[in-house]
């Protein structure tokens, strides 16, 4: 990990059990190892109990990991090696969890004003400070004007909001976002999506987001880290993370993959060609794959074109033949499972013209859509 990271995780190991003699320790987190540059919005992404949570919570302080270095704009707040572990109120980073935690007791201001008024004497911003800084986190989250009302008289958004203000009020180096949408309406947490990354990108703060959400971690990160059963399985753009998956997990859990077994047949730079039970498949390949390797090609629905039968069809790599076995409306795509030998396929399509249950189509895979997983690390 280069230098000009604002945060470095490294080799992070937390184990909640003891260690029983004959057998491993069992890990929340195993190995883990993250970097952040100054402004990313990173997300960990993962079903429940993947590890998300507690790697947060690792970098935040409320958990000692038993292994492993963190640390936050050059300055380390954990080390095992070092014996160094920086309490969580003296390492100064912002948090937000899915409860707000908002006083009910006290009004917006007050509640935004809470963290600088705590802790040491001598390290308190001046009165002057705290209503400057204050009235600067409440205008960013568009607050302003509710700054005298009582914090339980706001809208759940609005007490997100809040909560976001009281976290930035400290002006930290790194925010932390333990899955602040959950306790939202679909509709609202659609709203504080694109609120978030407007409010990150405008103040710059490097950003750690846990989520089980994949539409959030596509639309919101620069970074997304996918994890599963306490490890990391993929570092990437949301763009790499879902049009190039790097495991069996990650295509199956980052959006909705068909996912067909075969050997690789061929190798050509960037790409292999795929032997499958049902014909030949172009793929796109980031790891070293040999040729007769065993892998999974990863296909999105919406990069399979459907197309009716009408001279014979053609098994050339990229197009098979299959009949469609159902569909569904859904307003602008119609939803396909189209039927290809004994292997069934999700395919999205334009509802403009819709193709009847039982019409015999040509798919043609586009090779940006496909990808090929070694099955070694699938597992």
């Amino acid at each position: 990990m280069g230098s000009n990271k604002l945060l470095k995780v490294e080799g992070l190991y937390k184990s909640y059990g003891g260690h029983q003699k004959g057998r491993e320790r069992n890990y929340a987190i195993a190995d883990v190892n993250l970097s952040a540059a100054s402004g990313d919005f990173l997300t960990l992404l993962g079903p429940s109990g993947c590890g998300k949570s507690t790697t947060l919570r690792c970098i935040a302080g409320l958990e000692s990991p038993n292994l492993g270095t963190i640390t936050v704009a050059d300055r380390v707040l954990f080390s095992s090696d070092t014996g160094v572990s920086v309490r969580a109120n003296d390492r100064g980073l912002g948090m937000v969890f899915q409860s707000y935690g908002i006083w009910p007791h006290m009004d917006v201001y007050k509640n935004a004003a809470f963290p600088l008024q705590v802790g040491d004497r001598k390290s308190r911003p001046s009165a002057k400070q705290v209503r400057e800084r204050v009235e600067r986190a409440l205008e960013v989250v568009q607050l302003s004007q509710f700054a005298g009302r009582s914090a339980t008289a706001l809208s759940g958004g609005q007490q997100q909001r809040l909560a976001l203000a009281r976290a930035l009020v400290m002006e930290p180096p790194l925010l932390l976002l333990d899955e602040p949408l959950s306790n939202l309406d679909a509709k609202l947490r659609t709203d504080m999506r694109f609120e978030l990354k407007r409010l990150q990108h405008e103040i710059g703060v490097t950003t750690v987001y846990v989520t089980h959400d994949q539409s959030e971690a596509l639309s919101m990160s620069t970074v997304i880290a996918v994890m599963s059963n306490g490890k990391v399985e993929q570092v990437g753009t949301p763009r790499e993370v879902y049009g190039a998956p790097a495991a069996e997990f990650v295509a199956r859990f980052v959006g909705s993959a068909n996912l067909v077994a075969g050997k690789v047949a061929a190798v050509s730079e960037g790409e292999v060609t795929v032997k499958t039970p049902d014909g030949l498949i172009v793929a796109s390949s980031q790891a070293g794959l040999s040729i007769g390797a065993d892998v999974f090609v990863s296909v999105r629905p919406e990069s399979v074109a459907l197309s009716p039968v009408v001279d014979g069809g053609a098994h050339e790599p990229g197009e098979w033949e299959g009949v469609v076995d159902g569909s569904a409306y859904l307003g602008m795509t119609m939803e396909y499972r189209v039927k290809v030998g004994d292997t069934e396929w999700n395919v999205s399509g334009s509802s403009e013209s819709p193709l009847a249950d039982g019409t015999t189509v040509r798919l043609n895979f586009a090779r940006h859509g496909c990808a090929a997983v070694p099955m070694a690390m699938s597992n």
